[in-house]
């Protein structure tokens, strides 16, 4: 699903009802990257990073951790980015989507401890991209 759609996380949700799956973790590892200097960017893309890095993982999250809630049973894993602890220029949006990852993290793990749901967030550093990922060949 492209989670840049506001209706994607309630069909992804409504789908698992429908299909009874029990989701018991839930990874938040949807991401997108906007990297250039701020005022030569598309604002669009940029609206776009903020849907899928932190508009998506909220209501996914909201969702899901209800179910979670009432089983007294869940986990869930929000990836961050070691951007996450500092600003970064030429890539301010995608730092900031990342940082609100980590304290939106922190802040419901805080409120969810002892009803049996757990929330970390993973902050990877930098990844090199797999050769085969701009060269058109299949993994």
């Amino acid at each position: 699903m492209d989670l840049s759609q506001p209706s994607s996380p309630q069909e992804i949700y409504t789908y698992s009802k429908e299909n009874a799956i029990t989701v018991n973790i839930l990874v938040n590892n949807a991401g997108i990257q906007v990297y250039g200097n701020f005022h030569e960017v598309v604002l669009a893309d940029y609206m776009r990073l903020m849907s899928v890095n932190t508009n998506a993982m909220v209501v996914l999250t909201g969702l899901f951790v209800k179910d979670m809630w009432a089983r007294k049973s869940g986990r869930i894993l929000n990836i961050g980015s070691t951007g996450s602890f500092r600003p970064c220029p030429l890539n301010a949006i995608y730092c900031a989507s990342k940082a609100f990852v980590l304290h939106f993290s922190e802040a419901i793990a805080e409120k969810l401890k002892g009803t049996g749901v757990t929330v970390t967030t993973l902050c990877p550093g930098a990844t090199k991209l797999c050769p085969w990922v701009n060269s058109g060949a299949a993994a």
